[in-house]
């Protein structure tokens, strides 16, 4: 990424427990997705399907702006027990249509998971998915040249 490109996202007011739960719940889809991956086509076992496996063939999709220095971020507000912090970092101007892409891709996954029927993993909670709503929007936002608008704000 070259500094002219990179578009700078601050999300305010991120409250740290709820943000672990959303990666938690996100790397346990990520886990059972691989695991689908693995499996045969045709297999009555593991017969999903299309729009399903059409997913689970794009599992490998992240929170845009995770990266060391997000991470060393948190674990300083953490470390001085904060309960929420302000993550900043920098994406690309692609970095909008990914998270959107990956906004649509949970949500649908999500309703697999209420219905029982294709994967074990359980749908996000309320919250997680709240946040993961708010946390892509606001890179989409932010890319779009729109003002940072904090957890509490989006919250109440």
């Amino acid at each position: 990424m070259t500094f002219d490109e990179a578009v700078p996202v601050v999300l305010r007011d991120v409250p740290l427990a709820v943000l672990a739960q959303a990666e938690d719940h996100h790397d346990e889809l990520l886990r059972e997705f691989a695991l689908i991956s693995l499996g045969r086509a045709g297999d009555p076992a593991t017969d999903l399907p299309d729009r399903l496996r059409a997913l689970t063939a794009r599992h490998g999709e992240r929170f845009p702006g995770v990266d060391g220095d997000t991470e060393r971020q948190r674990a300083l507000a953490l470390a001085r027990g904060a309960a929420h912090a302000d993550l900043s970092f920098a994406v690309l101007p692609a970095a909008a249509r990914q998270a959107a892409e990956l906004l649509a891709l949970l949500e649908e996954a999500d309703q697999y998971c209420r219905q029982g029927t294709h994967l074990l993993t359980l749908a996000a909670p309320a919250n997680a998915a709240r946040l993961r709503r708010w946390y892509l929007t606001q890179v989409i936002d932010q890319v779009a040249g729109r003002a940072p608008v904090s957890w509490l704000e989006y919250r109440d």
